[in-house]
């Protein structure tokens, strides 16, 4: 079982206070998950850093359309796809920052991928009991119950 939930929000603290609720609603719920935060553009922004290039919003706009025109449209994507299947820290994965259809299309692929979106004024602990509570719940329940 593998549980991804991509957050649509450019906030990270709105996006790291959602992963740290959902990991308390977890753990008072009886279920000793610690979720597992990455950033979907994470290998771009490392890659810029290897290459000690300014991490900038525009420097990360030409690296991905650099990798989508070398490699393939949806490169980045696809390397996150990769990333989470080949995580075996945890069973849950939160990635902040989704971005574009092919972001969003990633997530949902997986059979338990949930789309989260993080608007400024909303606050993102109660958005991270309501997705406990509608819908990872009853997936983790019957997990347990195997």
């Amino acid at each position: 079982m593998k549980i991804v939930i991509g957050l649509v929000s450019e906030d990270r603290n709105q996006q790291k206070d959602f992963s740290y609720r959902l990991r308390e609603m977890l753990w008072e719920n009886g279920h000793r998950y610690n979720p597992f935060f990455m950033e979907f553009l994470e290998p771009v922004e490392k890659t810029l850093k290897d290459y000690q290039i300014l991490n900038s919003a525009d420097n990360i706009s030409k690296l991905t359309t650099l990798l989508d025109t070398v490699f393939g449209i949806g490169t980045v994507s696809k390397g996150i796809r990769n990333k989470i299947e080949n995580n075996f820290f945890s069973e849950i994965i939160v990635v902040g920052g989704i971005k574009g259809e092919a972001g969003i299309g990633i997530i949902k692929s997986f059979s338990n991928g949930f789309i989260v979106r993080l608007k400024n004024s909303e606050n993102p602990k109660e958005k991270a009991e309501k997705l406990f509570n509608k819908k990872l719940k009853d997936i983790l329940d019957k997990e347990a119950r195997k």
